[in-house]
């Protein structure tokens, strides 16, 4: 035990150590201007942003609690959205092993202890959910500018990587869902005959338990392509405030989604650092000129996000804290 909690404090720390390294690299090449950004700094714009940022939350909580009321929870959009921004707070404080999500889980489980694990899929599933329009959206960006994609050999390993990705993740919905699949494969009778495997399979039947819900998995993905929708017009409202209006729609179709992809890479907290210098590479990459909007943009996006993590943290303190042992699925 003392080894598997230090394993996951240097985790943590290395991560943020990857973060730190790489902001400051940037800064001291002049890649982040922070200038710049405070030409945001005004009441107007930030409080356009943290609307921005908030709907996008809202709107991956609203996902989460019709993902949830659709297995029979009771649980309305009031209550499910304190604990999204719980979550947010946790995946700025805390990246790694216990996460926001981790917390989030624990919570909807204590709420529900009758029903633990199915209210622990449900935050598993919209954690998929979210990834996949993320990735769908991705893949739309290289097919819509295949010609640039393919000109550019930079750009080759992400487009095989959202492949691999939404392959996969296609995958895993086609066949997770399927009865036929999961006959075929024997898992009833597999699965309990390896470690762990009757807590898979308990976790597999409450998967399947949105079988009967195809339309409601097409929401919740469409849900999250309109998050993404609102991020770019966010990007674009920044290069708005910091006087760069030169850039076309196109480079946000294009940037923002990819970027994001690599931002989702777990290798720092909250995506930071890694964000900066993917945004960074892929808005001057596709724009052709030496632009700062992508890293200003995603910073701001992300001191957004933040703002309200620090809510969310204020909410944690008035809630018992989580003993991840004491819920056991």
């Amino acid at each position: 035990m003392k080894n598997l909690l230090k394993n996951e404090l240097f985790i943590k720390v290395s991560k943020f150590v990857v973060a730190a390294a790489l902001i400051g690299w940037m800064l001291k090449k002049g890649l982040i201007d922070l200038s710049v950004l405070s030409l945001m700094a005004t009441p107007f714009y930030i409080a356009i942003a943290l609307v921005f940022s908030f709907l996008n939350l809202a709107i991956a909580n609203w996902r989460w609690t019709l993902l949830l009321q659709a297995r029979g929870f009771s649980v309305p959009f009031s209550k499910t959205m304190p604990l999204t921004l719980i979550a947010d707070f946790f995946n700025f404080a805390l990246p790694g092993a216990i996460g926001g999500d981790v917390v989030k889980a624990y919570y909807i489980a204590q709420d529900h202890s009758q029903r633990k694990t199915e209210a622990v899929t449900s935050v598993i599933v919209d954690r998929v959910i979210g990834l996949y329009g993320m990735v769908v959206m991705a893949l739309g960006t290289i097919v819509w500018n295949i010609g640039f994609v393919i000109s550019n050999p930079k750009l080759g390993f992400v487009s095989l990587m959202v492949l691999g990705l939404f392959s996969i993740m296609t995958l895993f919905f086609a066949g997770g869902l399927s009865q036929r699949f999961r006959l075929f494969l024997r898992f009833d009778s597999l699965l309990p005959k390896i470690p762990g495997g009757n807590l898979g399979l308990k976790f597999y039947d409450a998967f399947q338990g949105y079988r009967s819900h195809p339309k409601l998995i097409l929401v919740a993905i469409g849900l999250s392509l309109f998050a993404q929708l609102l991020a770019i017009v966010f990007m674009m409202f920044v290069g708005h405030a910091i006087g760069e209006n030169n850039l076309g729609i196109d480079v946000f179709l294009f940037a923002v989604p990819l970027g994001f992809i690599l931002s989702a890479v777990p290798i720092s907290p909250g995506g930071i650092g890694v964000g900066q210098y993917a945004f960074l590479a892929l808005f001057r990459m596709y724009s052709g000129t030496p632009t700062n909007l992508g890293q200003t943009a995603i910073t701001a996006f992300q001191i957004s996000l933040f703002a309200w993590g620090i809510v969310g943290g204020l909410l944690y303190l008035k809630k018992k804290k989580p003993n991840f042992e004491e819920v056991s699925v």
